[in-house]
C-alpha cells in the first residue's frame, strides 16, 4: 500500500508540473477508490480564473453547463458478452441489444465495436448536448464509462437507465456544474 501512495503522489506532480493548478482528489475507501485530477479553466492559474470569474460578474450569470459521468466496473457478465464479436456482429446490434439507443432517447449514435471485444460510442441531440460511453468487457476488468452534457433538474432517471443497461456491481458518479445550471436551480 505504501509504495502505491507513493506512486500516486508521484503521478499528482507530474500532472502538477505540466498543468500549475491542478488539485488531486481520493475518492472512497482506501482499498476501493478512484482517483480525480481536477483543473481550473483557462491555463490552469488562479489569476486566470479571477478574472474570467470578473468578467463573468461585469456580463451577468455564466453559461449554464453540467456534465454527468458514470464510471462503472465489475459488471455483469452477460452484458458484457454484448460486446464481443462472438455475440453482436455490428456496433449497432450491439447498441440496440443492450438498450444504449434507448439511454437518452434522440441522439443521432456513432458506435464503433472492436475484434476481438469492446465499444466505443459518441451520441449528439439536435440541441448539441452529447451522450459518450466507452466499454472494456472482458470479465477480469471489466469496465464501463458513461459521459453526458444533456441538462437535467434531476438525473434519477437518467441515472437508472444506464444502471439498468450495464448491471455494475461497484459504480462512481460525479456531476460538475456552473452555478447556473439546471441542477443547481
Amino acid at each position: 500500500m505504501e509504495h502505491e501512495q507513493i506512486n500516486i503522489e508521484l503521478k499528482v506532480e507530474l500532472l502538477d508540473s505540466y498543468f500549475g493548478d491542478g488539485r488531486a482528489y481520493i475518492m472512497g475507501p482506501e482499498k476501493d477508490c478512484w482517483y480525480l485530477y481536477t483543473l481550473l479553466p483557462l491555463e490552469g492559474t488562479v489569476d486566470a480564473l479571477e478574472k474570467e470569474q470578473s468578467e463573468v460578474g461585469q456580463r451577468g450569470a455564466s453559461e449554464p453547463d453540467q456534465t454527468i459521468e458514470i464510471l462503472m466496473s465489475d459488471l455483469d457478465p452477460a452484458v458484457m458478452d454484448i460486446f464481443t464479436r462472438a455475440t453482436s456482429k455490428t456496433a449497432a446490434e450491439a447498441t440496440r441489444e443492450s438498450g444504449i439507443d434507448k439511454i437518452i432517447p434522440g441522439m443521432v449514435i456513432d458506435d464503433f465495436l472492436f475484434d476481438p471485444c469492446g465499444y466505443s460510442m459518441n451520441g449528439v441531440a439536435k440541441d448539441g448536448c452529447y451522450m459518450t460511453i466507452h466499454i472494456t468487457p472482458e470479465p477480469s476488468c471489466s469496465y464501463v464509462s458513461f459521459e453526458s452534457n444533456v441538462p437535467a433538474a434531476n438525473y434519477d432517471e437518467l441515472i437508472a437507465r444506464v444502471l439498468s443497461a450495464f448491471r455494475p456491481n461497484k459504480f462512481v458518479l460525479t456531476v460538475f456544474a456552473t452555478p447556473v445550471s439546471l441542477c443547481l436551480l
